[in-house]
């Protein structure tokens, strides 16, 4: 503030708890008063015709604005994003201290400075709009150190989008019993000023601009809205997946930057998205890339994954378009395992020729009889493991296959999952029935392959994990890399979605 704003008055003819209204401010007022009864005039009849309240179009606009659909008390039309709670930033020019000691009376203490502001417009307002608005706007004007803020409702002039006309004359106090009033209009006079007017003395403190400012609203604002194409002021993005790990975006209009982010939404561990390699946030097309996770678990166990939630987003000059926030993109991640059918030869000769196995930290071995409703002796180990993985393969040449049910052995002539189709090497999976409920459901896998039948469940399965049946033979499963990877059910379940984007 300058330190001349509290110099002493030259006189003291002013009463002292009024603010004086110099010979411009009283043409203002005067103005202003002339020009609200047309202001609104022109308001009531635009909501008599068109049903937006206080939207006064221009001829121009108004044939425009007609091709648009509309309701009671309300208007369709397109509207520039921005434009409904549409943020300002006023630039005033500097205070002129000369003009205004030559046109004030001499006990007026006249400051420099400048009249600065926020405003936000609570009012929707159509692309490239020309009229007369009456709308509620949120404002605080700054001068000389001082600021006032206040919700007030106003008169508001557009001319193909640009706001050319404003009336905001805020009011209050310096917090010592003061009067505050800082103005900024450039509708009848144009001019900004600072009133400052002290109960116990006739000082009036006075800073005025003998011009308006600016309001910056930014690129896509009503302010700055000429000349621009709409679209600009309303970005799209566009999302195709090329395979299950990439995903392109398209930006329109170009000229914005891209952002990936992602979070966990089911399960434990799910696979991340960044910008794919060689790629830059302004490259348009853009792609993004899933990375499957490692297995978290330190000994290589097979792991439980996740569902993870992924959005795009697209900023253009500070407007931001993105996946629809309440249908986003959403894709699995698998914890994989590997099972088989368990061949008799593979553990010994019972009763004294068995090789052991400990599962689960319990070791079986040697031999046992009639196990589980089958007549004979056979090595522990290789009953263990028949319960384990579901079925098994005798030296004769027979197939047998386990009931978790009933916990007894029976004889099948060939293999199949628990949904009651055979299960085929290479292409069956057996998963939880939390996550993939229904029959016939294909998976494809990123590092595994396509086309996948989840035919099967067991005990262990649960969860984001899939095991694959790779065939008969426990050399089959050995040394399995218990990896994980994203994945795609078709059709789709509720908590694995399918590859196309949703």
């Amino acid at each position: 503030m300058n330190t001349h704003l509290f110099r002493a008055p030259r006189c003291t003819t002013h009463a002292a708890n009024r603010i004086s209204v110099p010979r411009t401010h009283l043409r203002r007022s005067l103005l202003v008063a002339a020009l609200l009864p047309m202001v609104f005039a022109a308001v009531s009849a635009s909501a008599g015709q068109s049903g937006a309240p206080g939207l006064a179009p221009s001829p121009a606009a108004a044939s425009s604005l007609n091709r648009a659909s509309h309701s009671r008390g309300s208007m369709s039309a397109v509207i520039d994003p921005r434009a409904d709670g549409a943020s300002y930033v006023y630039t005033g020019q500097p205070f002129d201290v000369a003009y205004c000691l030559a046109h004030f009376s001499p006990e007026t203490t006249c400051v420099e400075g400048s009249v600065t502001g926020n405003l936000t417009i609570n009012a929707s307002i159509p692309l490239g709009f020309s009229g007369i608005i009456d709308a509620p706007a949120s404002v605080t004007l700054n001068a000389a150190g001082y600021s006032i803020s206040s919700n007030v409702t106003t008169v508001f002039e557009f001319t193909n989008g640009v706001l050319t006309g404003w009336i905001l004359s805020l009011t209050g106090s310096d917090g010592s019993g003061n009067q505050l009033a800082i103005i900024t209009e450039s509708l009848g006079v144009a001019d900004d000023a600072l009133q400052i007017a002290s109960p116990t003395n006739a000082n009036l403190v006075e800073g005025l601009s003998q011009v308006a400012g600016t309001w910056d609203g930014g690129s896509c604002a009503p302010s700055l809205a000429v000349g621009r194409n709409a679209d600009s002021c309303n970005p799209q993005i566009a999302l195709s997946r090329t395979d299950l790990l990439t995903i392109v975006a398209s930006g329109q209009p170009t000229g914005g930057q891209f952002s990936y982010s992602d979070k966990l939404t089911d399960g434990d561990v799910y696979a991340r998205i960044a910008m794919s390699p060689g790629i830059s946030s302004t490259t348009n097309p853009n792609a993004g890339t899933l990375t499957n996770p490692n297995n978290p678990d330190p000994d290589g166990a097979p792991s439980v994954g996740g569902l993870g939630e992924y959005t795009v987003n697209y900023v253009l000059e500070g407007v931001s378009a993105s996946n629809d926030p309440s249908d986003p993109f959403d894709a699995a991640t698998f914890g994989m395992s590997c099972y088989y059918s368990v061949l008799q030869s593979d553990w010994g000769t019972p009763p004294k020729k068995c090789q052991p196995v400990r599962i689960n930290g319990v070791t079986y071995r040697g031999a046992v009889k009639n196990p589980d409703g089958l007549t004979g002796t056979y090595c522990a180990s290789f009953i263990a493991e028949v319960e384990l993985q579901g079925s098994g393969v005798l030296n004769s040449g027979r197939i047998i296959q386990y009931n978790t049910g009933t916990g007894m052995m029976k004889y099948v002539k060939a293999i199949k999952g628990s949904d009651g189709t055979p299960v085929v090497a290479g292409k069956t999976l057996a998963r939880s029935l939390d996550i993939i409920p229904s029959r016939g459901v294909t998976v494809d896998l990123a590092s595994i392959g396509n086309n996948l039948l989840a035919n099967d469940s067991g005990g262990d399965i649960v969860s984001y994990r899939l095991d694959i049946y790779n065939g008969a033979g426990k050399s089959v499963c050995k040394n399995y890399n218990n990896i994980m990877t994203v994945g795609s059910c078709s059709p789709g379940q509720a908590l694995c979605p399918n590859k196309d984007l949703q």
